[in-house]
Order: C-alpha cells, then structure tokens, then sequence
C-alpha cells in the first residue's frame, strides 16, 4: 500500500548541486536524504515560451504539460530508467506574477533506490522565505508494454489548425505561438485526431508543448458549440515509450461529458507507432 508524506523542501544554496541539462529541473540538489532526491531550479515565464505562451484568463499558467514531463523526467533521473505516472493530480495552479520568476523544486520519493513517486511544489523567489506551495503529485511505476485501442472516426468532419486555436481563444485558452502545434483535425461524435507537428527543444524527454498538443485533442472532441474551459486536473495514467519522431498523431475518446468535468482517453502515434498513452 502506497501512502502520500508531503516532503517540505529546503531552499538550496547557489551551487549546492548538479546540473541535469534539464531547463524545468535545474540542479540535482547535494542531499544526506537516501530515499529523497530533489531537483530545483528558479522558473519565469521567459524559461520557456511553452510558458509565456500559455494563458488562462489573463495570467500566465504552467501547463500540466510542463508538470507532466517534470514528472516524467525526474523519475527517469532518480531511477535511471524510464517511468510511467500514476494518479497524477494538481491540487494548486503554478501561475506567475508578471515576469517574477519561482523557485521550484520536484521531490522524488524513492524505495530501495527505485522511484516510487514525486511532488512538485514552488515558492516566491524574492527575499525571505517564502512558504512551498504544492502544486502537482503522482505515483511512478515501470513503464508497461500495454497498448491502447485507436477510437474509430467514422463520418469525421476535418479543421484547420487555426479554427481549432480560434475556438480555444473564444473560451479563454489564449495560447501563443509555441503552444499552437496542431496543424489539422478530424472529430467525430466524442472522438478526435489531431496531427501534432515537429516540436524543436532539448532536454526534455517528452517536449511539453507537444504534450499540451496532446491534451488540446480533447477539446476538439467536445461539441462545437461548448464554451467552457477546461484545464487537466488529474490523470489516471501516462505513459510515454520514447519521444516522437517527427509529425505525431493523438487520438482523444471523451468517456464522460458533465458540465465541470469531463474524462478521456489519449493515445498518441507516429510513423513507428504508438509511443505513448
């Protein structure tokens, strides 16, 4: 039985660690901790334009995409082997004050040297200290060799890649040019494909704006006519073989529509086959 002990991090002196070559991630901090290993690095929105690029009624938001692969890539450090997340849940939004960067540190929780979990928690980075706020959690496990089912688009109706970011933009998703990677999409009833461009970027094991890309795929398997936003909040599963090469597809299935939820399934493929789900 796994159980959640929110780790409450120490502020890091300048040097007190190593770089990871990660931009998310930071610096693999010096720790006495056996079975804690934590990374931080000071965040603002210019560290990446997936960042500045992403806003939510006015204010710019990390997307989950950002915490996802956070998540993804600290495990993968900390076991020295690739990991899928499980029940992965962001409890606080990591919104920014203008341009003022974070200091945020992902805490991997580990078990005999395997990873077994992280939590991703941030403060202020002016003078004093500040206090943590924590903001996304999961669970790890060994990466699967399950495959999902492609959902069926029978009578699909295709768009552009613009039309699809004019809809967001009218339901408050203001998303800048980075974040703006489908090129086109087919949907049918509560199902959708969207085609995922080539995302530039190094250091990251899964690029968080093709990420975002994926989770985009969902909006376009909602009604036409829906204008509310929806932002992820918890993810059962994800799982991610190895990254893209080139164009990617992603394949969304709504399961469940409510009026302030809803639940779907991702798979994501490219010219070699699936890669993630």
């Amino acid at each position: 039985q796994r159980q959640r002990h929110w780790f409450r991090p120490q502020a890091a002196a300048r040097g007190a660690g190593a770089d990871v070559g990660h931009p998310l991630l930071g610096l693999r901090l010096l720790s006495p901790l056996r079975e804690v290993v934590q990374f931080e690095a000071h965040v603002e929105p210019s560290t990446a334009a997936f960042i500045a690029d992403h806003m939510v009624k006015d204010r710019v938001i990390m997307p989950a995409a950002g915490m996802i692969e956070m998540g993804l890539s600290a495990g993968r450090l900390a076991g020295n082997a690739p990991v899928e997340i499980e029940n992965f849940v962001i409890g606080e939004p990591l919104a920014f004050d203008g341009a003022a960067a974070r200091v945020v540190q992902t805490v991997v929780r580990t078990t005999n040297g395997r990873p077994c979990g992280f939590e991703l928690l941030s403060r202020s980075a002016g003078e004093g200290e500040a206090d943590w706020t924590l903001h996304a959690q999961g669970d790890f496990s060994p990466v699967s060799a399950q495959r999902a089912r492609l959902p069926l688009l029978e009578g699909a109706h295709a768009a552009t890649g613009s039309a699809h970011y004019e809809n967001l933009t009218r339901r408050g998703l203001c998303l800048g040019p980075s974040l703006r990677v489908l090129q086109s999409i087919e949907a049918a009833g509560e199902a959708a494909a969207g085609v995922i461009g080539a995302v530039a970027g190094e250091g990251y094991d899964v690029h968080p704006a093709l990420l975002d890309g994926c989770l985009q795929v969902i909006a376009a398997a909602l009604p036409q006519d829906e204008d509310d936003t929806y932002l992820p909040l918890a993810i059962d599963r994800i799982r991610f073989a190895r990254a893209p090469s080139g164009v990617a597809t992603a394949y969304a299935t709504v399961r469940d529509h409510r009026p302030e939820t809803i639940k779907a399934d991702i798979v994501v493929h490219d010219e070699g086959g699936e890669i993630g789900a």
